[in-house]
């Protein structure tokens, strides 16, 4: 098993938050809270009883849920995996 503390930074998930608020993806702490438990966010480790986020697996996570570009929002674009 690797050992991830070489991978840090780690940020809490407030920072976390603060991370895809300053890429322009606005999503509340609260939110990857509630996507900790039921599931769909973001890749976290835990420290004790903390939660902790690396800014890759925030930016991997976020581009794999950015559509394709349009031209209009009756365009029925679907992402196409590589």
């Amino acid at each position: 098993m690797q050992n991830d503390l070489v991978n840090g930074p780690y940020l809490s998930r407030t920072a976390a938050a603060e991370h895809l608020r300053s890429l322009g993806l606005k999503i509340a702490p609260s939110t990857l809270a509630k996507m900790a438990v039921i599931g769909g966010g973001p890749p976290f480790s835990k420290f004790m009883s903390r939660v902790l986020y690396q800014p890759r697996d925030l930016e991997d996570w976020a581009a794999a849920r950015i559509s394709p570009k349009r031209n209009s929002t009756s365009e029925n674009v679907s992402k196409v995996d590589d």
